[in-house]
C-alpha cells in the first residue's frame, strides 16, 4: 500500500457521494476508508491507511463544502475503524459489503437519494405534491415502497404554495407584530437577525416543536426579568405576550402562513408583470422574485420564499421555468440576498455571511435564525456554548461555587436548546452538586481530623479543599488556602518536636513520642520513630477456673505510654498432660486487664497467652499455667420411687461419666455393703433397697488435672430413708403366661419388699380340670381331647371360651391377707422363686398349677391373690388331607383333653387362640 495519499481522489470517490446523501451511512466502511474490498490487507497497512484518511478528514473540517461531513466521520469514527482493524471482523464486513454491491441495493438507493437531493437542492426540501412523483421514479429504480418511504421520512416535507390550507393571522394582528419588531430593530441598533420575525426574536425555526417553543419562550422571559427597566423591556414584554397568545397557546403555523401571505401580496404585482409581459415566469424572473420575497426582511427561509412565489404563480396561472437550482444566503447587516457559495462577505455591506455553529461546528448562514445543518438557535446555542465553556474551566480551576452560578444562570438558555447541550448542562449539574458535596465532606473531615488531633489527616485534607474546592469557604468563613498555610506552620512544629525526641536516651523517647502523638496522634514520623521502640509485655498474668467451667484471666497492664494498649488474648488446648499443643484460638482484643473465658473445654487442659498491642507494636506473649476446667453437678434430689430410689441431678456443658457412690447410713437397723456406679446423663435409678433402712448417696465426676493426675469434683450428697410400713401390702396382680416351655410370673413389685413365689399342685390331680391349652411353642392349633378327622367350618366362626390361667379366691397358702410364718410354709409346696424388681421365671410344668405370690416382711410374710394356671401338652399325629372341597384334619388329644380349638388364616400362621382375624371351630372328643 502507497505511503501517499490522494486527497483529491479521496473527495471524488468518498467525499462527494457520502455529501450527496441525506444522512451518513457507515455500513460500508471500505468505502470511508476509501480501501477495495477484493484487495487483501495486513493489519499493519490497514492502521497506517487509517492515520492517514484521519488526519485528512481533521484538514477538511475546516472546508465550506465538506466540513459538516467531515466533522460527523471523525466524531463516528468508531463505526468504520474498529470493522476494519481486527483481520477477523474485517474479514466479515468484507463478505457482507461485497454482497451488498451484487446485489445492486447500494445503487440503487443511491439513485433514489439522487432524486431526493435534487428536489431538496432545489426547493430547499421535498414539496408535497413531487413525492408520488419520486415514489414512482425509485419503482421504476427497483426500490420498494416501503425502502422509499423509509428514506422520504428523513426528508423535510414542504407544502407547495401560500398557507397549505392553514388560514393565517388576521392583517391588524400582523400589522401589530411587524410594528413591535420594527421598534425592537430600532432599539438594538438596526439587528435585523434577532427582529425579521417572532421566530427570529425567539431564536426558532418556524417548523420548531412546541417544547422548544415553550424553553425558548421562557428564556427570553427570563433574560428579559433581569434588564433595567427601559424601552426595549417594555417593547420585549409586549413581543412575548403576542409570542404566548399567538405561537404558545395559538397555532404558530398561522403565523408562518401570515408572513408568506404578506409577502406574497407584496410580490403579487411583479408576478403578474412577468405573466402577462413574457407569458410566462423565466428562470431569471423566478430567482429574482425568490431574492425580492428573501429581501422583504420577514425571516423567509429560501424554501419559504420559492413556495411564495410558486404559490403565487400557480394562482395567476403561469408557467414558471425554475432554471437550475440556486441557493441563496441573507446578509445578517443589509438584508440582501445573495447566492449560497458565491462569496465569503457581503458585497454591499462588507459583512460577513457565514458563521460557525456552536451546536455541530459547522458553517451556516451567519443571519440564518438556526443552523441548517443541526436545527438549533444559533444566538442561543453560543450562548450556551460559551455558558457550558465557563462552567468546565471553573470546574476544572478547582471553583465549584462559581460553576454552580455560572449554570444557574444559564439555566435557561440551556433548556431553550436542549438536545445534546441539555444533555451536557445536565452532567455538568451533577459534575458541581458532586464537587460541593464533596468540598462539604472535605470540610467535614477536616474538622474531624482536627478535633481528633490528626494532624497529617488535616493537613492532606486542606491540599485537597485548597486543590479542588478554593472557592468554598468552611464553617468559620475562612478558604482553603488561608487554613492550609496555617496547617503547614504546625506541621514544622511536629517535625522539630518529632527529632528533639529521637535525640533523647532511649528510654526516654517513649514519653517524648507519645507527647508528640498527643497533639498529632496521626503523625508518620512519630508513628514510625515509635514503631522501632519495643513494647513491654503485661506482667503477673493468672488463670482461675471457677465452678461454671469458666476461666478468669487477670493480669498487670503494660507499662507502656506510648498510646492506647489494648491486649489479645488466645487459648490453646492441650494434650493430657500438657505436653503438646492441641488447637489455638483466639478469644478477641480488649482493653480491660481482664477476661473471663466462658468457652473453655470442659475436662481438658487448657492454656491461655496474653500479647500487648499498641498500633503496630507487638510485645512477647505471656502465658499461664495450664487448667481444667471442671463443670460440677447441682440440685442433686432423691427420691422414692415403686422401684426404689431415683437420684436426679443438673449438669451443664458436655456430658461426663457420673459416678454414684451409696452407703448405709450409721444406725441403720439393715446392714449392705457399699455400692458404687458409674452412669452419664442426669438419672440414675437405684433398685436394690431395702426396707428400714437408710441409704446416703454421694455423685461427683472423676478427671485428671492438668498434670494427668486422677481428681474428682466435690460434688453432691443426698440421704433418704426406706420408711417401714406396718404390714407390706400383698400383691393382687400375679400373672403366668407360658411360652416356649418357659412360664413366666410377673407381679408389681411393693417398693422396698422381696416377694417369694410358692408353687402347689392343683387339689384336682395333675391333669386338673379338663380345658383347652396350648402348645408349649404357643403356635399352631390348639385342640381339646379326643382324635379323629374334622372338616374345617368355614371364615365366621366366633370365638370359643376356653378355661386358662386366672386368680383363685383361695391360695394354696392361705387365704389372701393372712400373715403366715416363713418357717410354717410347708408340705407339697415348692418355692419358684424370690424376686424385688416384680417377676420370676421357671421351666413350665405339665398340668395345672397354683401360683402364690407372698410379701416377705422379716419373719413372716403376708399371701397375695393366687393364680391358677395350667399347662396342656400339644396335640400329635397331626395330619392334613386334601378332598377337593375340603380340607380335613386329623390328629391325637393329649391325655385328659376333651375339646380342641381349631385356627386358620389364608394369609399368614394364626397369632394365637385369640386371634381375630382367624376362621375357627371347636372340636370334642364326641364329636
Amino acid at each position: 500500500m502507497s505511503a501517499a495519499f490522494d486527497g483529491s481522489g479521496y473527495r471524488q470517490r468518498v467525499l462527494a457521494p457520502l455529501r450527496a446523501g441525506s444522512s451518513l451511512d457507515t455500513a460500508d466502511p471500505f468505502l470511508i476508508a476509501g480501501l477495495d474490498p477484493t484487495v487483501p490487507y495486513t493489519d499493519s497497512d490497514i492502521g497506517a491507511h487509517l492515520v492517514r484518511v484521519l488526519a485528512f478528514l481533521q484538514r477538511e473540517r475546516n472546508s465550506a463544502k465538506y466540513a459538516t461531513l467531515a466533522t460527523e466521520l471523525v466524531r463516528r469514527r468508531g463505526e468504520w475503524e474498529e470493522p476494519l482493524r481486527d483481520a477477523e471482523s474485517r474479514e466479515r464486513v468484507r463478505v457482507h459489503v461485497l454482497a451488498a454491491r451484487r446485489s445492486g441495493d447500494a445503487e440503487r438507493l443511491a439513485k433514489v437519494n439522487g432524486y431526493l437531493a435534487t428536489v431538496r437542492d432545489r426547493f430547499g426540501g421535498i414539496p408535497a405534491s413531487r413525492v408520488d412523483g419520486l415514489r414512482r421514479l425509485a419503482a421504476a429504480a427497483g426500490v420498494t415502497v416501503e425502502e422509499f418511504d423509509a428514506r422520504l421520512s428523513r426528508e423535510q416535507i414542504i407544502v407547495d404554495g401560500v398557507g397549505g390550507g392553514v388560514a393565517p393571522l388576521p392583517p391588524e394582528v400582523r400589522r401589530q407584530i411587524a410594528e413591535r419588531l420594527t421598534e425592537l430593530r430600532a432599539l438594538r441598533g438596526g439587528d435585523r437577525v434577532s427582529s425579521a420575525s417572532l421566530w427570529a426574536f425567539l431564536g426558532l425555526a418556524p417548523d420548531a416543536s412546541p417544547q422548544r417553543l415553550a424553553a425558548a419562550y421562557a428564556a427570553v422571559a427570563a433574560a428579559n426579568s433581569r434588564r433595567p427597566h427601559d424601552r426595549e423591556k417594555t417593547v420585549t414584554a409586549d413581543l412575548l405576550a403576542l409570542v404566548s397568545t399567538r405561537l404558545v397557546e395559538g397555532d404558530p403555523a398561522a403565523y408562518t402562513v401570515g408572513l408568506m401571505a404578506d409577502a406574497a401580496d407584496e410580490l403579487r404585482p411583479a408576478v403578474e408583470e412577468h405573466v402577462v409581459l413574457d407569458g410566462e415566469l423565466t428562470a431569471v424572473a423566478f430567482e429574482g422574485l425568490v431574492r425580492a420575497a428573501l429581501a422583504t426582511g420577514r425571516g423567509l427561509t429560501a424554501a419559504l420564499a420559492k413556495s411564495v412565489v410558486l404559490g403565487v404563480a400557480r394562482k395567476l396561472g403561469a408557467a414558471v421555468n425554475v432554471g437550475g437550482v440556486v441557493d441563496y444566503v441573507v446578509c445578517p447587516g443589509c438584508g440582501r440576498p445573495e447566492a449560497a457559495g458565491a462569496a465569503r462577505h457581503c458585497r454591499y455591506c462588507d459583512t460577513d455571511l457565514y458563521a460557525t455553529c456552536p451546536s455541530c461546528g459547522s458553517m451556516t448562514e451567519a443571519a440564518a435564525v438556526v443552523c441548517r445543518h443541526c436545527g438549533h438557535s444559533l444566538r442561543q446555542a453560543r450562548e450556551a456554548a460559551e455558558a457550558l465553556a465557563a462552567v468546565r474551566r471553573a470546574l476544572e480551576g478547582g471553583r465549584p461555587r462559581e460553576a454552580g452560578d455560572l449554570l444557574a444562570a444559564a439555566q435557561p438558555v440551556l433548556v431553550a436548546v436542549g438536545g445534546p447541550v441539555a444533555g451536557a448542562a445536565e452532567e455538568l449539574g451533577a459534575r458541581v452538586s458532586a464537587a460541593l458535596g464533596a468540598a462539604d465532606a472535605g470540610w467535614r473531615a477536616l474538622s474531624e481530623a482536627r478535633a481528633a488531633s490528626r494532624a497529617d489527616a488535616a493537613l492532606d485534607d486542606a491540599r485537597w479543599l485548597a486543590a479542588q474546592a478554593a472557592d468554598v469557604p468552611g464553617p468559620d468563613g475562612r478558604g482553603p488556602a488561608e487554613v492550609l498555610a496555617e496547617l503547614i506552620a504546625a506541621q514544622a512544629v511536629i517535625r522539630r518536636r518529632v527529632e528533639a525526641a529521637r535525640a533523647l536516651p532511649r528510654e526516654a523517647q517513649e514519653a517524648a513520642l507519645a507527647a508528640v502523638l498527643a497533639t498529632a496522634a496521626d503523625n508518620r514520623e512519630a508513628l514510625a520513630a515509635l514503631a522501632a521502640l519495643p513494647l513491654s509485655s503485661p506482667s503477673d498474668l493468672a488463670a482461675v477456673a471457677g465452678p461454671d467451667g469458666s476461666v478468669q484471666l487477670r493480669w498487670r497492664a503494660s507499662p507502656s505510654v506510648g498510646g492506647p494498649v489494648s491486649y489479645r488474648v488466645e487459648r490453646v488446648v492441650l494434650v493430657e498432660g500438657a505436653a503438646a499443643t492441641l488447637s489455638r484460638r483466639s478469644l478477641g482484643t480488649t482493653r480491660s486487664t481482664e477476661l473471663y473465658d466462658a468457652g473453655a473445654p470442659a475436662w481438658t487442659p487448657v492454656r491461655h497467652e496474653v500479647t500487648a498491642i499498641c498500633g503496630e507494636r507487638r510485645s512477647e506473649p505471656v502465658a499461664t499455667q495450664p487448667v481444667v476446667c471442671t463443670r460440677d453437678l447441682a440440685e442433686l434430689r432423691a427420691e422414692r420411687t415403686a422401684a426404689g430410689i431415683r437420684l436426679n441431678w443438673r449438669l451443664d456443658g458436655a456430658l461426663a461419666v457420673v459416678t454414684v457412690e451409696r452407703i448405709v447410713a450409721p444406725g441403720s437397723p439393715v446392714s449392705q455393703p457399699p455400692r458404687r456406679a458409674r452412669v452419664t446423663g442426669g438419672v440414675f435409678h437405684d433398685t436394690d433397697v431395702v426396707v428400714g433402712a437408710t441409704y446416703r448417696y454421694r455423685v461427683f465426676i472423676e478427671y485428671h488435672d492438668a498434670a494427668g493426675h486422677p481428681v474428682r469434683t466435690p460434688g453432691a450428697e443426698a440421704e433418704v430413708e426406706v420408711e417401714v410400713t406396718a404390714s407390706p401390702r400383698p400383691v393382687q396382680d400375679l400373672a403366668a403366661v407360658t411360652t416356649s416351655g418357659r412360664t413366666t410370673l410377673r407381679w408389681t413389685p411393693p417398693p422396698g419388699w422381696e416377694v417369694r413365689i410358692y408353687a402347689t399342685p392343683s387339689p384336682g390331680g395333675p391333669g386338673g380340670t379338663g380345658g383347652a391349652g396350648v402348645g408349649p411353642g404357643g403356635t399352631g392349633p390348639w385342640f381339646g381331647p379326643g382324635s379323629g378327622p374334622l372338616p374345617l367350618p368355614g371364615a365366621g366362626s366366633g370365638p370359643l371360651p376356653l378355661p386358662g390361667s386366672g386368680p383363685l379366691l383361695v391360695g394354696g397358702l392361705g387365704a389372701e391377707g393372712d400373715d403366715v410364718q416363713l418357717a410354717a410354709i410347708t408340705g407339697p409346696v415348692r418355692l419358684v422363686g424370690a424376686s424385688r424388681t416384680g417377676q420370676a421365671v421357671e421351666s413350665a410344668p405339665v398340668g395345672e398349677v397354683i401360683y402364690t405370690p407372698v410379701t416377705v416382711h422379716g419373719e413372716t410374710a403376708v399371701v397375695g391373690r393366687a393364680v391358677r394356671h395350667v399347662v396342656i401338652e400339644p396335640v400329635r399325629d397331626l395330619r392334613a388331607d386334601d378332598r377337593g372341597e375340603s380340607i380335613v384334619l386329623s390328629f391325637q388329644m393329649p391325655p385328659g383333653v376333651t375339646e380342641a380349638r381349631v385356627l386358620w388364616r389364608r394369609d399368614r400362621t394364626p397369632t394365637g387362640p385369640d386371634d381375630p382375624y382367624a376362621a375357627r371351630a371347636k372340636v370334642t372328643n364326641t364329636s
